[in-house]
């Protein structure tokens, strides 16, 4: 299910649970409308009992001090019929949205046609599978390696820099999320940085910047951590929008299974 789907389905039991409040309230059903007027700082309240101008009633009778709670009667009734109206609307609208739209139907129809005739063709909506393939072929320099580095490699080859890293590396391989290890990336006013991972929301055609901190027990690592964190979000790139974090500590080990949701969270909804 596409971002925008699952959004539409969200708003959509958000309505209908309105709309049963609405339906369950107990607020008392009035006869006539409440007009308000205002005199010297004050609001003046007005029961109407006509629904055209010139009949007797439209004008309103004043509602005394004492009778304040008709006053509060007819906004609340008032307020909430016209909640309804257009929580009804705002519902048909969207189950008609929700029925009718598919998301992958641009994309399906490059796919859909002859393989003869998508040789000619230059899609301007790329399908998925096209799109990831694409993504994938950009070349760039990543970090490099000292001698000094010790050797962890991934389940599809690469070079890593430690053991969480290739368990974030084979998660993502294993659930067929596109990724790149180190990918330069220059922040504003702070230089170059090599995101552990850049990986791709192929639905969403979606880009996040993956930073897993490691060593979050050791002062000098921790402040060098907030600092390198504090520039991504000068630049734009906030946690949970662009800026997908792990974190673990040396007596809190990486969490396969919270990185798996978060994975399923980010990267394939």
């Amino acid at each position: 299910m596409s971002y925008l789907k699952a959004a539409l389905y969200r708003k959509q039991k958000e309505l209908e649970e309105l709309i049963t409040i609405l339906n369950n309230s107990d607020c008392p059903q009035p006869v006539g409308k409440l007009r308000v007027s205002r005199r010297r700082g004050k609001d003046i309240y007005y029961h109407r009992t006509a629904e055209r101008p010139g009949e007797p009633g439209y004008l309103g009778k004043y509602i005394k001090k004492e009778d304040r709670h008709l006053a509060v009667q007819l906004a609340q009734y008032e307020y909430e019929r016209k909640l309804r109206e257009e929580t009804e609307r705002q519902y048909r609208m969207i189950c008609k949205v929700a029925e009718n739209y598919d998301p992958d139907e641009l994309k399906n129809l490059y796919e859909s046609l002859h393989p003869g005739r998508k040789a000619l063709i230059q899609p301007f909506v790329e399908p998925d599978e096209l799109f990831v393939k694409h993504w994938e072929a950009e070349s760039y320099t990543g970090k490099g390696f000292s001698a000094a580095d010790i050797e962890i490699y991934t389940e599809r080859g690469e070079r890593v820099r430690s053991k969480s890293e290739k368990i974030i590396a084979d998660k993502l391989y294993a659930m067929k999320i596109p990724y790149k290890y180190e990918v330069p990336l220059p922040l504003k006013g702070f230089g170059i940085v090599y995101p552990d991972f850049v990986v791709l929301n192929a639905k969403q055609r979606k880009v996040y910047y993956w930073e897993h901190l490691g060593m979050m027990e050791q002062p000098d690592y921790a402040a060098a951590a907030v600092q390198k964190l504090e520039q991504y979000q000068k630049n734009g790139i906030f946690p949970g929008d662009k800026l997908i974090l792990t974190y673990e500590t040396k007596t809190r080990p990486l969490n396969t299974k919270l990185l798996e949701q978060c994975i399923i969270q980010y990267l394939l909804i």
